[in-house]
């Protein structure tokens, strides 16, 4: 974290904008998540099976209450019964985490208000928030893992399972691919590694998949349409006439209603 790149003693971008030369964030701050625990028992020592689980956008953590009673059932009830635990956060700008913000609901993104997140008005900081969603859960990870470590969380030999929807099932295919990799060292990798992850109706081509998204499509349109640059608007009015139909060839397509 905080990696500088310099060419000649001199940084290579001494903006620090987040990209080919300065692709690790500087460290801001350090704040506390909440986090949410469903188990079948209080004595948390017990646990043989942790499942993080990641919401979709504009959804809450507290939307794991209608599947952490399944998970946790079909644990009692398998072959060698498993006593699960359902450990979920919220992404950034989610739920408390966008409240906590301003103490107004203008902050939290919700499926009236998708921008907080998506944040049309500057296109890199919804690429952004999609890395600090990730960071999150490594550090949510690191959490089971330490708690594991200390005897606070789970048995010896714990099994740590993702499982992500939407959002949270494109976020975590960035974790998992990360957390699994290895670094050398034996005891550092097991405090990240998955055992398993399920992966419910993630997608890929963010951009497009948002803009024909029925229920995302028109507020990103618009958004994009209204708060983009004036080189934008005028890109647009331009190319708009020559492509009122569809023409493979014109980009101009994916953002016309």
């Amino acid at each position: 974290i905080g990696v500088t790149l310099t060419s000649g003693g001199k940084p290579l971008d001494a903006e620090h904008n987040i990209g080919r030369f300065n692709p690790l964030p500087m460290l801001e701050e350090v704040q506390s998540v909440p986090m949410r625990i469903f188990a079948a028992t209080a004595d948390l020592k017990t646990i043989t099976d942790v499942i993080i689980y990641q919401h979709g956008v504009t959804s809450v953590k507290e939307n794991a209450y209608a599947l952490a009673l399944g998970q946790i059932g079909a644990g009692l009830q398998a072959p060698t019964p498993k006593n699960v635990a359902v450990v979920v956060i919220d992404h950034p700008l989610h739920g408390e985490r966008g409240f906590a913000l301003s103490g107004s609901m203008a902050t939290v993104t919700t499926s009236e208000n998708p921008t907080p997140y998506l944040n049309l008005s500057y296109l890199t900081v919804a690429r952004d928030n999609l890395k600090q969603s990730v960071a999150d859960l490594l550090g949510l990870r690191l959490a089971v893992g330490l708690a594991n470590a200390k005897g606070a969380l789970g048995v010896a030999g714990v099994k740590v399972h993702f499982l992500g929807h939407s959002l949270g099932a494109i976020s975590g295919t960035n974790l998992l691919a990360v957390a699994n990799q290895p670094i050398g060292n034996a005891q550092a990798d097991a405090l990240f590694k998955f055992d398993t992850g399920g992966l419910a109706m993630p997608g890929g081509g963010i951009a497009p998949l948002l803009l024909n998204s029925p229920t995302f499509g028109p507020t990103i349109k618009m958004g994009v349409l209204t708060s983009g640059s004036a080189e934008l608007k005028a890109g647009f009015t331009a190319y708009a006439p020559n492509c009122k139909t569809a023409v493979p060839t014109c980009f101009v397509n994916e953002f016309l209603p």
